[in-house]
C-alpha cells in the first residue's frame, strides 16, 4: 500500500490524466524529480496502464473497435448508399466487450488507488509524453512490433490507421527500431521507438479526430525526471504525430510523407 498522501495522490492521477495547468503541472513534476516514492508510484502506474492495453489487445479484434478500419473492410463502393451500411453495424458482441473493458479499467484503478481514495473514486492512467518516454526509455526502449524498413513502416500505419507514411529518405544518422502502444492520445494511441545516434526517440500519433480537442496532456518543452524534454508536432493526412526527446529540433516527423509502394 502506497505511503503517500490522498491529496498528492490524487495529484498524481490529475497529472497522468493531464487535467492540470502548466504551472501546476510544472510544480508536480519538481516534486516528481525530487521524490523517489512519488516516482515509484508514477511508473507503476504507467506500466500497469501499458500491460493492460497489451491484454486488451490480444483479446479484441482493432478492426472492431478501431471505425476507421471498420470503414476499410466494407466491400464495395459504399459512395451514395443512403442508410447505414450492413457492414458498418456493431458486432452484437461488441457491447460486451466494451463492458468489459471498463471493468477491467476499474478494478485496476480501485487496486492501485485504494489504499488512500474515497470509495468508488476510480483513476484512468492517461500518460503525458513526457512520462511515456521516460518509461520506455526505462523499460528498455524495447518495441512490441519490429520495423527496420520502409514498406513496413508504410504497411503498419495503414493497416493500424488508414493512414500510409513513410520516410522520405533514409537518413544515417537514424534508426527505425520499431512500434509500441500507448494511452496518451486516445486508447489506441501508436508509439514509433527510434534513435537519432544513440539518442531515443519517441513518437506518439493517433488519428487527429481521437484528440477530442484535448491532444496530448502535455504540449511544447517538457521537463521530466530532470531531463529538458521537447516534443514537436506534424498533421499529415488527419493524422496527428508528436515526436518527443531532448532534441530541440525533430529528427524523425519532418522526414515523412505519403507512402506510394513501388516509390
Amino acid at each position: 500500500m502506497s505511503k503517500l498522501s490522498p491529496e498528492l495522490l490524487d495529484a498524481l492521477d490529475r497529472y497522468l490524466d493531464g487535467a492540470m495547468s502548466p504551472s501546476e503541472r510544472s510544480v508536480f513534476e519538481q516534486e516528481l524529480a525530487s521524490s523517489l516514492e512519488l516516482r515509484v508510484a508514477h511508473d507503476q502506474a504507467v506500466v500497469m496502464q501499458r500491460d493492460i492495453d497489451a491484454s486488451l489487445r490480444t483479446q479484441f479484434s482493432a478492426a472492431a473497435l478501431d471505425l476507421n478500419t471498420a470503414k476499410r473492410s466494407l466491400s464495395g463502393n459504399t459512395r451514395g448508399i443512403s442508410g447505414p451500411p450492413r457492414a458498418l453495424l456493431f458486432p452484437k458482441w461488441l457491447p460486451l466487450a466494451a463492458a468489459a473493458l471498463i471493468g477491467v479499467v476499474g478494478l485496476v484503478g480501485v487496486y492501485f488507488f485504494s489504499g488512500a481514495r474515497p470509495s468508488g473514486v476510480v483513476a484512468t492512467v492517461r500518460p503525458t509524453l513526457a512520462a511515456l518516454y521516460n518509461a520506455t526509455v526505462d523499460a528498455g526502449f524495447k518495441p512490441e512490433e519490429v520495423c527496420t524498413t520502409r514498406d513496413k513502416f508504410a504497411d503498419w500505419l495503414g493497416t493500424k490507421f488508414g493512414v500510409s507514411l513513410a520516410p522520405r529518405e533514409e537518413r544515417s544518422d537514424i534508426t527505425l527500431v520499431g512500434w509500441s502502444y500507448s494511452t496518451a492520445i486516445s486508447p489506441y494511441t501508436g508509439v514509433l521507438l527510434a534513435k537519432s545516434g544513440e539518442q531515443p526517440i519517441i513518437v506518439a500519433l493517433d488519428i487527429k479526430v481521437r484528440e477530442s480537442g484535448k491532444g496530448p496532456p502535455a504540449f511544447g518543452e517538457l521537463l521530466a525526471g530532470g531531463k529538458p524534454l521537447h516534443v514537436h508536432k506534424v498533421v499529415i493526412n488527419g493524422l496527428a504525430l508528436y515526436e518527443v526527446s531532448p532534441l530541440d529540433t525533430p529528427r524523425i516527423i519532418d522526414n515523412l510523407e505519403p507512402y506510394t509502394p513501388g516509390k
